[in-house]
């Protein structure tokens, strides 16, 4: 009994040290920002705090200072516009145009293969997408 307690104690500890670490995105560098989200994403999901939405098979591809939207198999393609700009919460971040060019948001950190993103505008919306090959 005791060596599966330590044996369950030990791949617990395995497992915390295992994960990721976050890496923020703001305070760096836009050329450190654009060499960690650069790729292919799929959007999953976006939440405020009011409600939650959920995506399935829109992509993201961002490439340096231009991104490509991807929709039901439909592709748009457009320039992310990066700008820096106080994010209101105590730190710079780096502006983009993903989503609307009327609605900038930023990149806020990527955990593993998991990147999140703010929206800039009174909604709020935080948008977790994760990177796909």
């Amino acid at each position: 009994m005791i060596n599966k307690i330590k044996c369950s104690l030990w791949l617990s500890l395995l497992a915390i040290t295992m994960q990721a670490n976050p890496v923020k995105l703001y305070g760096i560098p836009l050329s450190e920002v654009k060499k960690q989200v650069n790729g292919r994403w799929e959007l999953v999901s976006a939440q405020n705090f009011e409600e939650e939405l959920e995506y399935e098979g829109t992509y993201i591809t961002f490439a340096g200072d231009n991104y490509i939207w991807t929709d039901a198999g439909e592709s748009e393609e457009g320039a992310l516009n990066w700008r820096k700009e106080d994010s209101g919460e105590g730190y710079e971040a780096w502006l983009m145009d993903v989503f609307y060019e009327e609605n900038p948001s930023y990149p806020l950190e990527i955990e593993g293969d998991t990147l999140y993103i703010q929206d800039f505008t009174e909604s709020g919306y935080k948008y977790l997408l994760i990177r796909r090959k």
